[in-house]
């Protein structure tokens, strides 16, 4: 006879009572009614195989959303007439530290009177971009992550003549190159100095001038300059992007870039007879992607043209759940790498309670299949007993999220759109093409793909016969053409010519696939550069020339996974140096890589000069596999110059990359060989 206990009796009746309650409130809503799911794209040209949005067939490419917007310039003027002058950005006075302190538009607005920035997203990065804006000068923006390598060739490349900067360390990375930057003559900062900082500071004053912010706005309230407003095609910002090895290149972005960009993102997440937020005031934007990033910056760009308000993190990203509970907003990006941690968290929760996993996995099964249906609610038997809790951690409040920074898989996209209950449409794009190519319309039921083209661009998949793709097969290449490719790279017209071809077409690097549905998936990529799923770009060839470095490494191939948050290496050991290492002649490859001490040996090497090269964390290797046969044209992993194949090597060690993901991360005790 089976005992039943008084808590397996109270879950069975919690459960029973969850369903009914929910299948009895629930209420339908249609779908967008103007909108054909099975046919998402449409060809017109049947030679080229191009492809524009369905909606859009016959019509031109969206340039712009409002007539008096066809600049950046014009943003913050809409805002503040949408908006009546209401708050505009704001911010807390430190990590985690009270209430959000908010500008107003006009107050914004009239601070604008100041051209690369380095800093975290705060008030002043705004101020400034849009000073900038103001008398037509270009933005260039620079990742708050970059080191002083970074930041001294994208100066002198770009010939910034005046730079703001948010803290005392930024400022110093710097200073500290300062005799090799030639054409740097101003730092204005938005910190203030203690006085052992200042005094540092105070050495190099001869040579740079350095103002604080304030004293800058004050400078320019007594010698105000009519604005010179841009053209949209004028360049609005040059962001740099990775390079697959050597320097980061510079891409032009122009004002039609971005405002034509905005307009199409807008069309296909805000359309009027789907508007799944009527219930809420003006938009609240939390800001906690880089702005440096061109995702960050059309979100916020939406959040301006909606005359909404903005608020930004107070510190890093360990400070988001406690500024998302003070703010909380209505709308943000999600990164999968933070909804992996969260879809962790509560999964972790959950471990030792057979009800809790019931009750979840029953929740999060009626909340899809409403989902299918285009039912978003939050006021469910299971959200108040199971959602509420965990939508508390970013407010409680959000009812848009958007993704598109690197994939998610359908599992943790199933778990985010029940735990939020709003849709959560998915993008494609690159700083090329200013932000989005693709994105899926909010309430597509489908998952695993990125949506049709957005209304600013034509978009064809060409042949890649060494990979075998093909164009009749709906494989290939993404290429785009519209308003919104960039102007080029600049001062490198060789990059910029293999990027756009001379028809104008943008040659991405990635191979998609057309889906029956007329949406693209994402299958493969060309080029070498990958993301993780912190959407951080990987550069194989740069991270396999710093390991080439040890003496134990003859051929390394380094691997990722848009999935993972790391990536794994397959290591040919140099049996020469191994013989000689260890004093042993006979020393046979085959087993020694077959022992773990060998493994643990070469990841101590290779940890030892990932942190002497200045290696980010995630791109040093966690997990590598060691493999007794050199690649080469004999075995098809290499040309006849030693250059490896990646597509036949990535083939070859498939199921052995998989294992290494599957493999339990752990600490790796030093190798006492």
């Amino acid at each position: 006879m089976f005992n039943v206990d008084n808590s397996t009796v109270l879950g069975a009746s919690i459960v029973g009572g969850a369903a009914l309650t929910y299948f009895m409130t629930r209420k339908q809503r249609p779908i967008d009614p103007l909108y054909d799911f099975e046919n998402q794209s449409v060809e017109i040209d049947e030679n080229e195989h191009i492809r524009v949005c369905s909606s859009n067939k016959g019509k031109e490419l969206t340039t712009h959303r409002f007539e008096d917007v066809r600049t950046l310039y014009d943003a913050l003027p809409k805002g503040l007439g949408l908006s009546c002058d209401g708050p505009c950005i704001g911010q807390r006075d430190g990590p985690g530290k009270g209430h959000y302190t908010w500008l107003k538009y006009s107050e914004v607005i009239e601070r604008v009177r100041c051209i690369g920035i380095y800093s975290s997203n705060r008030n002043e990065w705004v101020i400034s971009e849009h000073a900038c804006y103001s008398f037509s000068l270009p933005v260039v923006s620079l990742y708050d992550s970059y080191g002083k390598d970074s930041i001294q060739y994208i100066l002198n490349h770009a010939e910034i003549k005046g730079i703001f900067v948010d803290t005392f360390a930024r400022i110093m990375n710097i200073l500290e190159v300062l005799d090799n930057l030639t054409h740097l003559k101003l730092i204005v900062h938005f910190n203030k100095f203690d006085e052992q900082e200042s005094n540092k500071i105070n050495i190099y004053k001869d040579k740079i001038e350095i103002i604080y912010f304030d004293d800058l706005l004050k400078i320019g309230k007594l010698n105000l300059i009519p604005p010179n407003p841009p053209k949209p095609n004028d360049i609005a910002t040059v962001c740099y992007t990775s390079g697959t090895t050597g320097n980061p290149k510079g891409a032009l972005l122009t004002h039609l870039n971005i405002i034509a960009n905005e307009a199409a993102i807008n069309d296909r997440l805000n359309r009027p007879h789907i508007n799944f937020c009527s219930d809420k005031p003006r938009p609240v934007h939390m800001s906690y992607l880089p702005l440096a990033h061109m995702l960050e910056r059309q979100a916020s760009m939406m959040v301006f043209l909606a005359g909404g308000r903005i608020g930004f993190l107070s510190g890093d990203i360990t400070c988001l759940p406690s500024d998302a509970q003070e703010l909380k907003p209505y709308d943000m990006p999600i990164v999968p790498r933070l909804m992996n941690k969260l879809y962790n968290s509560v999964h972790n929760q959950l471990k030792g309670s057979s009800i809790k996993q019931m009750l979840f996995k029953r929740a999060i099964a009626a909340k899809e299949e409403d989902r299918k249906k285009g039912i978003y609610r939050k006021n469910t038997f299971y959200d108040k007993l199971v959602f509420n809790k965990i939508r508390e951690k970013l407010g409680g409040n959000i009812v848009r999220m958007a993704t598109g920074s690197a994939p998610i898989s359908d599992e943790v996209m199933i778990f985010a759109r029940a735990v939020f209950s709003c849709p959560i449409p998915e993008g494609y794009g690159q700083t090329e093409a200013t932000c989005s190519v693709t994105f899926s319309h909010p309430f597509d039921v489908k998952l695993g793909h990125c949506g049709p083209p957005v209304s600013c661009y034509m978009v064809k998949l060409v042949d890649v016969p060494e990979m075998d793709y093909y164009a009749k097969n709906n494989q290939g290449e993404i290429c785009c053409k519209g308003p919104s490719v960039f102007k080029g790279y600049l001062k490198d017209e060789e990059k910029t010519a293999e990027a756009i071809d001379k028809d104008g077409w943008l040659h991405t690097g990635d191979i998609g696939m057309w889906l029956p549905n007329g949406c693209l998936k994402i299958i493969d990529r060309k080029k070498n550069l990958f993301k993780l799923s912190q959407g951080e770009y990987i550069s194989p060839e740069k991270i396999e020339n710093i390991y080439l470095r040890s003496q134990f490494v003859a051929q390394i191939i380094i691997e990722g996974d848009s999935l993972k948050d790391y990536v794994v290496g397959i290591v040919v050991p140099d049996v020469d140096y191994l013989r000689e290492h260890f004093k042993n002649s006979n020393l046979d490859l085959k087993t020694f890589c077959s022992k773990e001490e060998s493994k643990r040996l070469i990841l101590d090497d290779l940890e030892r000069i990932g942190k002497a090269t200045g290696l980010m964390s995630y791109e040093k290797v966690r997990k590598i596999h060691l493999h007794p046969e050199l690649m080469s044209l004999e075995n098809g992993l290499a040309t006849p110059t030693m250059k490896i194949k990646r597509a036949q090597v990535r083939s070859y060690f498939k199921n052995i990359i998989q294992n290494l993901y599957n493999e339990k991360v752990e600490e790796v005790p030093k190798a006492k060989i």
